[in-house]
């Protein structure tokens, strides 16, 4: 009889039942903290949304290409860091949706993020990656109204007024990729107040840094973990 079956037994049939036409669920679990990664989806309908953002672990979403708001809105309740590794583009209504997730956000495969998909994604008051390749003074000075850590996940050069633009942000920001940074641009960015990280910045070997006056080290033990 099922109502012999106790603890994990009976959460276990519940979940067998409810995963009947709902396969996206089969992983989902409201009591887990490991990772959920779901390499099989790309399109995430609403039901589906719902169903994932129960799970209070990682979500790892990284084959999602086509993304409705009405589905981001839905994820907007998962309390783990969510990753959308394939999102390449963002409107102004998706950006505004993803704003109100209640964990950190990674977008690292974003392309492109106009100055007012910007503005509303910076309202996410929990930490950012983005994976712009670019990034224009306009849409800087719009992430940098963004409170927390903000991650540039594949920036490898950064202009100055890009840099003079970032200055306003109020958190820590981290350039894990970053190449390329002039003299001017590192001045602008030694005005703000919280810590920088630039892991792949520097010169030969044992060189002094020149920008070492300049920048604060910073460990980065508040971002979310990279996607494998």
């Amino acid at each position: 009889m099922i109502f012999n079956l106790r603890g994990g037994r009976v959460a276990a049939f519940v979940l067998a039942i409810a995963c009947i036409g709902r396969p996206w669920l089969a992983c989902a679990r409201a009591d887990s903290i490991e990772p959920l990664v779901r390499p099989d989806l790309r399109m995430l309908v609403p039901v589906a949304a719902r169903d994932l953002a129960r799970h209070t672990g990682p979500l790892v979403l990284d084959a999602v290409v086509a993304l409705p708001v009405e589905s981001a809105a839905a994820l907007a309740s998962h309390r783990g860091w969510l990753s959308l590794g394939s999102l390449d583009s963002l409107d102004e209504k998706l950006a505004a949706a993803l704003a109100r997730h209640s964990g950190p956000l990674v977008l690292d495969g974003l392309l492109v993020l106009p100055p007012r998909s910007a503005a509303a994604l910076a309202r996410l008051r929990q930490p950012l990656s983005v994976g712009l390749l670019v990034l224009p003074q306009e849409t800087a000075a719009a992430l940098a109204d963004h409170r927390g850590v903000l991650v540039f996940s594949r920036l490898e050069s950064l202009t100055s007024d890009a840099s003079r633009a970032l200055a306003a942000h109020r958190g820590p920001l981290a350039f894990p990729r970053l190449t390329e940074l002039s003299y001017a641009a590192a001045v602008e960015l030694a005005r703000l107040p919280h810590p920088l990280s630039f892991d792949s910045l520097g010169g030969p070997a044992g060189a002094p840094d020149p920008l070492a006056p300049l920048v604060t080290p910073w460990i980065s033990a508040g971002l979310p973990p990279a996607p494998r």
